[in-house]
């Protein structure tokens, strides 16, 4: 077994590497698997390996709670008749409810935390005792706290399997105990050379005879930056600076004058969303209110305006700031596309689209909310519609303790207390109340009247 970071700053060519090590892998003919942190899930527990194990035990694609438990419950019968019984413990993770059994029921949280590492350990052992595996987890400088002691208990163990973990992150603040074992390297990113940006140019391009005045100019805006230097370029197609002639890039000369590059990696991206047509343009900020991953039928549902998704997605696409994953589900190419898109949305638009898509949410996973409490809580955190944000951070806070994942809990449990301080400096609480004794009132009247129905 062996564990590889791949480290570097935004941009550097972490993800990039990390596509390529999974293609070379799916080319020998194993299998890999992929989980992803995300930047608003650092308070939701086991966040990348329920992505990761979703894909690794198949039920990403089931449509009910019954096909996805059967999955779960057949899968353990292969690898261990034995541990059929604790299903339900596995199930929790990827947000399939399983009834409790004799075995998982009286467990208190500790233990079912150290029951739920043993399992995730059982079934990747047996998975590489039939192929080598590989395991993809990135950003994982947003993971949290649980997710990252499972990390350690993981790569504490795959030294004698054929496991390799690999893990894309930013440079992190603290050391982990997966970075001592002696299975373990890493590969420290860095910023380009004048030579590699001017060869990462010409490798992109293949122009012959680039004005050295524009060389300078990516050189001096990108500052090394492998994520910079293709923005730039792909600027300067957009700005009709290099242009495509006879199957090659040519340097329209002319043009060169009046380029305008803006000097930050951000500038240049939103400079490329501000190409891009009305509609288009509309889309990507909308689908970056739902993450760096979403679905189509999210993005469909929220979207307000008539239009075909399906081709602005298709022109995303060519733009190369989106990349579809599989059918239906599409990433952004960058994380920093998706944020510049998100920060360019008006904060009373960005309200709105939370709020849609927490409502999305709550009734597309109507019988699995356990699932999705946390990002429901973080959606109607920024949608500041106090009453759900306050329910769902405390749901959400309940299921982290069950799980003995107390920091995330305590996490959740202090977003509901600022909530709750929102709430009574809002004066929702005393409509709240109302509220409720109006319904209290109102079921007392209707029990009343089936009493008096049923004596007749």
């Amino acid at each position: 077994g062996q564990v590889v970071a791949m480290v570097g700053e935004p941009g550097i060519g972490k993800s990039r590497l990390g596509r390529e090590l999974a293609q070379l892998w799916l080319e020998h003919g194993y299998s890999m698997f992929g989980g992803n942190c995300q930047s608003y899930g650092t308070a939701i527990s086991y966040l990348p390996w329920a992505d990761l194990f979703e894909g690794y035990l198949g039920t990403k694609k089931l449509a009910t709670m019954e096909e996805k438990a059967a999955k779960i419950e057949k899968m353990l019968g292969v690898i261990d008749p034995a541990l059929k019984d604790w299903a339900p413990i596995v199930g929790e993770l990827v947000g399939v409810w399983i009834p409790e059994t004799g075995l998982t029921k009286s467990l208190d949280p500790k233990l079912r935390q150290q029951r739920l590492f043993d399992l995730v350990l059982d079934i990747l052992t047996w998975g590489a005792s039939q192929e080598p595996l590989l395991l993809v987890i990135e950003d994982l400088h947003w993971a949290d706290n649980a997710s990252l002691a499972l990390l350690n208990y993981v790569a504490r163990n795959i030294g004698d399997k054929a496991i390799l973990l690999a893990l894309l992150y930013r440079p992190l603040d603290a050391k982990h105990e997966f970075q001592t074992k002696e299975y373990f390297s890493d590969i420290q990113l860095k910023e380009l050379s004048a030579e590699e940006s001017i060869e990462l140019v010409r490798t992109l391009l293949a122009i012959e005879g680039m004005p050295k005045e524009l060389e300078e100019l990516i050189l001096k805006k990108s500052q090394g930056n492998p994520f910079f230097v293709e923005e730039v370029i792909k600027s300067l197609i957009e700005q009709k600076v290099v242009v495509e002639k006879d199957g090659k890039w040519q340097v329209a000369v002319q043009e060169v004058k009046n380029v305008h590059i803006p000097d930050t990696v951000q500038g240049v991206i939103m400079s490329r969303i501000d190409h891009l047509a009305p509609e288009t343009k509309d889309v990507l900020q909308v689908a970056s209110v739902i993450g760096r991953h979403f679905g189509y039928g999210v993005l469909e549902a929220i979207y307000s305006k008539r239009t075909v998704l399906s081709d602005h997605l298709k022109e995303l696409n060519r733009f190369d700031l989106i990349l579809s994953e599989q059918p239906q589900q599409y990433i952004f190419k960058h994380i920093m596309t998706q944020e510049v898109a998100y920060e360019s949305l008006a904060f009373s638009r960005r309200r709105e689209l939370h709020n849609s898509i927490g409502d999305h949410l709550e009734q597309t996973n109507e019988k699995a909310l356990d699932d999705v409490l946390g990002i429901l809580a973080h959606h109607y955190y920024y949608a500041q519609n106090w009453v759900p944000a306050f329910y769902y951070s405390v749901e959400a806070g309940d299921k982290a303790k069950k799980a003995y994942a107390n920091q995330e809990a305590l996490a959740h449990y202090d977003r509901a207390l600022e909530v709750f301080d929102k709430m009574v400096e809002a004066g929702i609480l005393p409509e709240l109340e109302r509220q409720i004794k109006e319904a209290e009132e109102a079921e007392k009247a209707e029990k009343e009247k089936q009493a008096q129905a049923e004596k007749k």
